[in-house]
């Protein structure tokens, strides 16, 4: 019947006697134990740390290029001052103690 709502019963996923049908949230523990056994995890856990490694790499070397870019600018340029006689932001040399 168009229209109508009808209850349709899901299949179980954590089914006894069928390997490897659990919610995420419920995987047994000796399951994990036998995974952690086997060749591929080791493989999988490197290459979920590589992917780590390689984001946290990759947003560093921005920040750092984009604060030595301003750490550059400012020791070529001088830094940014507020003149309170004029209301208008100037740049003097920068205050840099040399030894």
């Amino acid at each position: 019947m168009p229209g109508s709502w009808r209850y349709v019963k899901a299949p179980r996923k954590n089914t006894p006697g069928v390997p490897g049908l659990w919610s995420d949230k419920n995987v047994p523990i000796h399951t994990i134990n036998k995974w952690k056994a086997s060749p591929w995890w080791k493989d999988k856990i490197q290459e979920i740390q590589k992917d780590d490694y390689d984001r946290i790499d990759t947003r560093l070397t921005k920040a750092i290029d984009k604060t030595l870019d301003e750490v550059m600018d400012r020791l070529n340029n001088g830094e940014y001052m507020f003149d309170v006689r004029t209301g208008k932001v100037k740049r003097i040399p920068c205050k840099v103690k040399r030894y």
